[in-house]
């Protein structure tokens, strides 16, 4: 048998809930085209890109993450660099509005750390010829990340997938403006 008084206390606390419990703020977001002298510009547009398995983590040697060997398969997609400066919460997150096409999950049985294809915000850096992207920018102990010198129209690099206990995953990688 259910008490009366059980009944009303729980009556009253399902009435305040929803004043108990603050909605979620939503993360604030700027967005601006990029200044006319900034050298991110000449990236905008579309790339392949392309990403090697050549090393995964292995099971844990001790405390020690280890790498081993990797099948070395090529997982391909594109990327949509847009010339929109975004600047996301309070940390700031800052990078170009991208659109990010890769689908790991074929090579690796999964999506890399931190990362979902699609529309996003991807931190490029670019400096005398080197290029940074940051695919999961504002993401902590998790994510991914290439970087590579730029010669043209096309990048050729080193990618990894960042975690809490070291990389996970690396590889080559190379994009190519698509026309």
């Amino acid at each position: 048998m259910v008490r009366p008084h059980f009944l009303s206390t729980l009556l009253a606390l399902s009435a305040c809930a929803p004043a108990a419990a603050p909605p979620l703020r939503p993360r604030t977001e700027t967005a601006a085209p990029l200044p006319a002298g900034d050298r991110r510009r000449s990236l905008a547009g579309l790339w392949k890109v392309s990403f090697a398995i050549d090393s995964v983590q292995a099971p844990l040697v001790g405390s020690r993450a280890v790498m081993q060997a990797a099948s070395g398969t090529w997982v391909t997609g594109t990327l949509q660099l847009r010339d929109t400066l975004v600047v996301i919460g309070a940390l700031p997150i800052v990078g170009l509005r991208a659109l990010v096409e890769v689908d790991f999950t074929p090579s690796l049985g999964r999506q890399v750390s931190c990362y979902t294809p699609g529309e996003g915000v991807v931190d490029v850096q670019l400096l005398l010829g080197h290029l940074q992207l940051l695919f999961t920018p504002g993401a902590a102990d998790c994510g991914f990340a290439a970087e590579g010198s730029v010669r043209g129209d096309s990048v050729i690099g080193s990618w990894n997938e960042d975690s809490y206990v070291g990389r996970r995953t690396a590889g080559r990688f190379f994009m190519v403006r698509s026309p």
